[in-house]
């Protein structure tokens, strides 16, 4: 399995890109959360003063992510203290 590696200025900067692009948002900073299991989790600080939870995977593990997702989606829906997801501009819930 091929791990992700985040910790270069490059590869921040192309994440924050890649927010940019798909969110059109503007990112001020990442910042990468600890995790027990080797997750790829960032907490993203926006210009209008939003923090957000980035998740970050392989693209083997889209379908889990998709599912989680629209758990999630659901449980919002049913008015459930639940983390939030925000479609991408092509309203997707991955990218």
């Amino acid at each position: 399995m091929n791990e992700f590696q985040y910790e270069s200025g490059t590869e921040i900067t192309l994440l924050t890109e890649l927010i940019k692009q798909q969110y059109d948002v503007q990112p001020v900073t990442l910042r990468r959360l600890p995790s027990d299991f080797g997750k790829h989790i960032f907490q993203v600080k926006l210009a209008n003063g939003l923090d957000w939870v980035l998740r970050i995977a392989e693209e083997s593990s889209a379908t889990l992510l998709i599912d989680v997702a629209n758990l999630l989606i659901f449980l919002e829906q049913q008015h459930y203290s639940a983390e939030r997801v925000i479609l991408t501009n092509e309203q997707a819930t991955i990218s």
